[in-house]
C-alpha cells in the first residue's frame, strides 16, 4: 500500500484575547490543497481556538479516510503541542480542556500521526486563515446586535 504524506499547519486566533475566535487550517499533500477558515461562536481564548483547530484538522482527516497516511501537523501553540504530545501536563481546567479530550481521542484513529511545534513565523497561512475567521466572528456579532 502506498503512504501518502499529509502536511497539516493549524493556527487559532482570538482578537482580543479572549474576545472574537476563529481557526485556519492548510492540508497539503497528494491530491489535496485545503485552506480551511472558520469563525468560532462565543468568547474564545486563543488556547482553546488553537486546540479547536487541531480537532477541526483531525476530524476533516478523519472524514476523508486518511487514517493509514503519514500525517505531520504543525502548530505554533506550544501549549496545545505539549498537551497533547504528553510533554506538558493539562490539569483539566484549561478552557479547552474538551477540546484537548476530543483530540487526543481523534489522534488515536491515525497511525502515522505527528505533531510538532514550529515558529509562528512558520505558520504564516494558517496564521492568516485564523485570523480571518476572528475578523468574520466579529462582524457576525456586530451585525447580530444591530
Amino acid at each position: 500500500m502506498l503512504v501518502i504524506l499529509i502536511k497539516v499547519h493549524v493556527d487559532g486566533a482570538a482578537r482580543p484575547n479572549p474576545g472574537y475566535g476563529g481557526v485556519g487550517i492548510v492540508i497539503e499533500g497528494d491530491n489535496w490543497d485545503y485552506r480551511i477558515s472558520k469563525s468560532l461562536k462565543g468568547t474564545i481564548s486563543g488556547n482553546l481556538a488553537e486546540c479547536r483547530a487541531l480537532v477541526y484538522a483531525l476530524q476533516e482527516l478523519s472524514n476523508n479516510g486518511c487514517f493509514d497516511n503519514a500525517i505531520r501537523i504543525f502548530s505554533d501553540s506550544q501549549r496545545v503541542v505539549g498537551h497533547v504530545n504528553g510533554i506538558e501536563p493539562i490539569h483539566g481546567q484549561e478552557d479547552y480542556y474538551q477540546d484537548y479530550l476530543n483530540a487526543c481521542q481523534l489522534m488515536e484513529r491515525f497511525s502515522d500521526l505527528v505533531i510538532t511545534w514550529i515558529p509562528r513565523t512558520q505558520n504564516a497561512q494558517a496564521n492568516l486563515l485564523a485570523s480571518k475567521g476572528a475578523i468574520k466572528a466579529s462582524k457576525f456579532k456586530n451585525d447580530r446586535r444591530a
